[in-house]
């Protein structure tokens, strides 16, 4: 169900947000429609699958009727722009990672999969979702990711499971950087006939300073901020990636790749369907036993 006041906050984050977004500009039209008021609710879509937990983008565990009662393996669906909060289209990453710490002591769970689809989303929905996945670890517990389009935020997410799959040679992943858009929309008021005075307090000389250096013109602020971000998205890219070919054109500066250049350069670890990637998971379940 539509959740009115999470929709102010992503109203919010759109607005003032940092972001790690492949084809951020893709996105535009339906920011657009959400400024506006227009959008309906997004209905979780509830499908079990026999022999293993599927969980719902409204974060609640839907168990099979077969699933056994130990050695399964769990999957969550990670899809769409990401954001930490849920609210209209978004799922958000916090809930998720409340369920993936669940996950983590439930006996009954041996593996997880993350099926990614996502362009990446808000530099804010990352860090909660990396931590669950390393508590998720930290119990000898393998995370293995099938990707379609993984990019930016989604491939950092990606990145720190065991494995990463693209389900296809179409598959596309990478993106390893950040951006930022911001939008002046200060002459729309002058337009209605309104002023916008912004005054900040003496004391208060450094507030937003980066957002409002945007405005003016001046990029170094912000761009120092997002060179903050893209160093720690760096720094966990490579421990979560060890053989990552660091060097190879485009890899650590924001291409996306197509699945097969993708395996050459480390960025995935092998070519699969969703599947077949559930059966490597029990393979994985059988070696832990």
């Amino acid at each position: 169900m539509e959740n009115s006041t999470n929709n102010v906050q992503l109203a919010f984050d759109v607005a003032k947000g940092l972001w790690l977004l492949d084809g951020a500009e893709h996105i535009l039209p339906t920011i657009a429609r959400l400024s506006s008021g227009a959008g309906g609710p997004i209905e979780a879509i509830r499908q079990p699958i026999p022999n293993y937990l599927t969980l719902d983008s409204e974060h609640l565990a839907a168990k099979s009727s077969k699933a056994p009662q130990q050695g399964c393996v769990a999957l969550i669906r990670l899809s769409g722009t990401l954001t930490k909060y849920p609210s209209w289209a978004t799922a958000g990453t916090a809930p998720l990672a409340t369920i993936i710490n669940e996950l983590a002591l439930d006996k009954r769970v041996a593996a997880l999969i993350i099926d990614i689809d996502s362009n990446g989303g808000a530099v804010n929905a990352v860090p909660v979702l990396v931590a669950a996945l390393r508590n998720f670890k930290a119990q000898k517990k393998p995370i293995l990711a099938h990707c379609d389009c993984c990019a930016s935020a989604a491939y950092w997410i990606a990145s720190q499971c065991d494995k990463v799959f693209a389900d296809n040679t179409l598959s596309r992943v990478g993106s390893i950087g950040a951006m930022c858009e911001c939008w002046d929309d200060r002459g729309i008021f002058e337009q209605d006939g309104g002023k916008v005075h912004t005054v900040y307090a003496v004391e208060s000389p450094d507030k937003n300073a980066d957002y409002r250096s945007m405005l003016d013109g001046d990029y170094g602020p912000i761009k120092a901020t997002l060179s903050t971000i893209v160093k720690q998205f760096h720094t966990d890219i490579k421990a979560g990636r060890p053989n990552l070919k660091t060097d190879s054109p485009g890899v650590m500066t924001g291409k996306t790749f197509y699945a097969e250049e993708a395996k050459a350069v480390g960025l995935i670890d092998s070519i699969c369907s969703l599947d077949e990637t559930i059966k490597i998971a029990y393979t994985f379940t059988q070696i832990n036993r």
